[in-house]
């Protein structure tokens, strides 16, 4: 089914960097919640489970959803979607060719974000993570008006998100993620000195090594840096504190994920996905933002004592912005 109208969307991540394997986490997708379908896709499932039509829950224009009872219908034994192997992939539910993504409106603009999927990493695209087949699904999904939130983003900020989007194409193999931080700060503040705005980072980076009594962390990991720099936009866009944060400070809250991550990743040969910086982000780091010199005087207390206080940190911001969320929706309602 195509689109009466093409719309205004955005997919905050470069064509063909990243991919993802159902099979690494057991398709759980499979085995929870319900399908939404239109009616072609209804009408191939009752074909083949013609009693399933007492289990469709309520229809939204031409959407129609029913549920798992628990894992799908159509996941069959060995693991594979039977309406794909019988039909093809464009005939599967159009929630299950979204997957792992949704779609957010802006106004009168779109964007792409990120389902928790578990095994969603950077590597060599799969053809279903490419943008012409997700920009097929979100132009259907968004016909269907199968939208999973909205955000009071303004026009700018969604052109903000296009321009670090593309700046992430030049520093992708050519430089370390504390240049791009410098490049999203200053596209974001419109700041064009990037010599302070380098320093100012520099600075921040001290302090949270001489607060967790970090000593020889080498910033310059590059296959971190390549990740990180090709699930900013994806971060930027799908994680809630970061939407609602001052643009100007995002950058340095993912820099502060950044040096997290080489820690988590120091001393082991892992495989990390974009599930990982996503938990790291709501776990701890966000709490570096937010200190202060006078928080040195607690550096020499038990490594303990200082994430748990970073955690506090991290709530009471995360609590100021929610209350600032809602007084904005008080307003505008």
């Amino acid at each position: 089914m195509q689109a009466k109208s093409k719309k205004k969307i955005l997919i905050p991540f470069i064509d063909g960097l990243l991919n993802y394997d159902c099979r690494e986490c057991g398709y759980s997708c499979c085995q929870m919640g319900n399908l939404l379908m239109n009616a072609k896709e209804k009408g191939l499932l009752l074909q083949k489970y013609p009693y399933l039509r007492y289990f469709f829950v309520h229809e939204t224009k031409k959407i129609y959803n029913v549920r798992k009872y628990p894992r799908c219908w159509f996941l069959e034994s060995n693991g594979l979607c039977y309406i794909q192997t019988k039909y093809g992939y464009s005939s599967k539910p159009l929630l299950c060719r979204l997957h792992p993504f949704r779609i957010i409106r802006c106004n009168d603009e779109y964007v792409m974000a990120l389902e928790r999927c578990p095994t969603l990493h950077v590597g060599t695209g799969g053809k279903d993570t490419t943008h012409k087949q997700i920009l097929k699904n979100a132009e259907e999904a968004v016909y269907n008006d199968v939208i999973s939130e909205e955000i009071d983003w303004p026009r700018w900020r969604v052109n903000l998100e296009r321009k670090i989007l593309e700046g992430s194409k030049i520093f992708l193999n050519n430089s370390n993620y504390l240049d791009f931080s410098a490049y999203q700060i200053s596209i974001a503040t419109e700041n064009a000195d990037m010599t302070k705005i380098k320093s100012e980072l520099l600075k921040s980076v001290e302090l949270w090594r001489s607060f967790l009594k970090i000593d020889g962390l080498n910033m310059e990991n590059r296959r971190m840096t390549y990740e990180l720099m090709a699930l900013t936009s994806l971060l930027r866009i799908g994680n809630l504190y970061l939407r609602q944060m001052e643009v100007g400070k995002v950058p340095l809250a993912l820099l502060a994920l950044y040096f997290y991550m080489i820690l988590f990743s120091k001393n082991r040969k892992i495989k990390t996905y974009l599930d990982t910086y996503e938990k790291i982000l709501d776990d701890v780091s966000l709490g570096l933002l937010y200190l202060k010199k006078d928080d040195l005087n607690i550096r020499s207390r038990p490594t303990e004592d200082k994430l748990r206080y970073l955690r506090l940190l991290q709530k009471l911001h995360i609590r100021k912005l929610m209350s600032n969320v809602k007084d904005r929706k008080r307003n505008i309602d």
